[in-house]
C-alpha cells in the first residue's frame, strides 16, 4: 500500500497530500478501507420496529413482535432468526430482540455469511481488486456485490447521509498517516472486537510506529 501511495503521491519531500481526486488511483487503499469495514463494521447491528404484519421469505412477521437477523441475498430481502447462529452473543441479541420488539439488521453478521463471501473470516485485499485472468476464488467479487449484500453504513432512506464523506475521510487519513509511518503489530498482545455503541478493539490497539 505505502508503494501504492508514493507512486501516485510521491514520497520524501516530494510527496504531497492525497485529494478526493486521487482517489481512483489508488485501489489498494480503498480495499484496505473496505475489507476493514466489510469485517468491522463500526456498527455491527442495529435495530427497526416492524410496524405492521408481513410475511417474508416464509417467516410471519407479526408488527411489533419481530425478533430476526436482515439478511439480503442478491439484492432480495431475507429474514433467518438468530438461533441459526451459534454465537451466544447473537442469541442474547435475540432475546434483547423478542424483548424489545425489535428488528435487529447485522452487517457484522450478513459480511460474514459464507453463502454470500468467499472465505468470509479472511482479510483479503483481492476482494476489491479487479478480478486477473486465473484468480483464486473470491478475488474480486466486492466489486459485484449489491448494495444489500455489504452495507457498513447501512441503505435505504434510514443509511448513513454521511457514507460518502465518511469513506473518502476514512482513505484520506490513511492515506497521510502511511505516508509517514509503518506500523506493527506489538507482540504477544492480542486484540478482539467488542461492541459498545460502536465495535471497538479490546484491549486498546497498540502499534510500533515507525517513521519513514
Amino acid at each position: 500500500m505505502q508503494a501504492e501511495l508514493d507512486g501516485v503521491l510521491g514520497a520524501g519531500t516530494k510527496r504531497r497530500l492525497p485529494s478526493p481526486d486521487d482517489m481512483g488511483s489508488l485501489p489498494v487503499l480503498r480495499a484496505c478501507v473496505d475489507e476493514t469495514l466489510r469485517m468491522f463494521p463500526a456498527a455491527p447491528l442495529t435495530n427497526r420496529v416492524a410496524l405492521q404484519d408481513d410475511v417474508i421469505d416464509g417467516y410471519n412477521i407479526p408488527a411489533g413482535t419481530v425478533r430476526s437477523l436482515l439478511s439480503l441475498r442478491d439484492g432480495v430481502s431475507r429474514f433467518a432468526f438468530l438461533e441459526r447462529f451459534p454465537s451466544c452473543s447473537l442469541r442474547v441479541f435475540t432475546e434483547c430482540a423478542a424483548a424489545a420488539q425489535d428488528i435487529f439488521i447485522c452487517p457484522g453478521v450478513l459480511h460474514r455469511l459464507p453463502s454470500l463471501w468467499t472465505n468470509p473470516g479472511v482479510f483479503s485485499l483481492d476482494r476489491w481488486l479487479p478480478k486477473p485472468e486465473g484468480a483464486a476464488a473470491g478475488a474480486g467479487e466486492g466489486l459485484a456485490v449489491g448494495s444489500f449484500t455489504y452495507m457498513p453504513f447501512l441503505v435505504g432512506p434510514h443509511g448513513c447521509i454521511g457514507r460518502r464523506f465518511a469513506h473518502l475521510e476514512a482513505c484520506t487519513t490513511l492515506a497521510v498517516i502511511l505516508q509517514r509511518f509503518s506500523f506493527a503489530p506489538v507482540a504477544g498482545r492480542e486484540v478482539r472486537a467488542t461492541l459498545r455503541v460502536t465495535q471497538r478493539p479490546n484491549p486498546s490497539l497498540q502499534l510500533m510506529v515507525t517513521p519513514r
